[in-house]
């Protein structure tokens, strides 16, 4: 079935610093990768982010360590 999906990661601040994915996606399995940039490709400095995965209204949020 497809969906409504959205993936951002956030800085510790909770400050949006892009958005990777945000559409309708097919149902089945889909890759999206952050190279640690922001919305203007500049890099994003060492330490704790949170990535916020949802899917039609059903959130989750995990962290993560970006390390240079």
């Amino acid at each position: 079935m497809a969906s409504d999906v959205s993936i951002v990661p956030y800085d510790p601040l909770g400050r949006k610093v892009r958005r990777l994915v945000d559409g309708y996606q097919p149902a089945g399995t889909h890759t999206a990768t952050w190279e640690g940039r922001d919305n203007k490709g500049q890099s994003v400095s060492s330490g704790v982010y949170f990535m916020r995965f949802t899917v039609d209204g059903y959130e989750e949020t995990v962290r993560l360590a970006m390390l240079r």
